[in-house]
């Protein structure tokens, strides 16, 4: 979806890309979406580029542990629940267990983006339930 509106709107003149950014720099609306998911949205897609540039993640536990809960309990839209499903989730650094069976531990960044479907997650993770994680990642795309 993102990627079909960013092509459209990628498409139009500059000046009409222009245009549309300022009139939303005044906006007053509100979030599309609970404020859980918009914060979702702001750790996982951050961490997305930290981590394309080699940052380390600088996100604040509490709310790292609040995605982490979030996303465990939630398959729409990325699937995250079925992912994580009969695994058992350790965060090392941040107050947060999830599930039963084979275990899975790490930073909880790591593992937010793991369950996210993001395949630079599996990186440091560690565990038996590791490799079943890894064959639930979506394939590998490229743009």
């Amino acid at each position: 979806m993102i990627d079909g509106d960013a092509r459209t709107i990628g498409a139009l003149p500059p000046g009409e890309i222009i245009t549309r950014l300022r009139t939303t720099t005044t906006t007053t609306n509100h979030p599309p979406a609970p404020v859980m998911t918009m914060l979702g949205e702001v750790v996982v897609h951050g961490q997305d580029i930290r981590g394309a540039v080699g940052q380390p993640s600088t996100t604040d536990p509490q709310a790292v542990a609040a995605c982490l809960q979030m996303y465990s309990g939630a398959n729409f839209p990325l699937g995250a629940k079925k992912r994580i499903n009969g695994l058992r989730l350790v965060a090392g650094d941040v107050e947060w267990t999830n599930g039963e069976g084979a275990e899975v531990c790490g930073l909880g960044i790591s593992l937010l983006m793991a369950m996210t479907g993001r395949r630079a997650g599996l990186d440091g993770l560690t565990g038996d339930g590791v490799a079943t994680l890894r064959r639930r990642m979506p394939p590998a795309t490229t743009v």
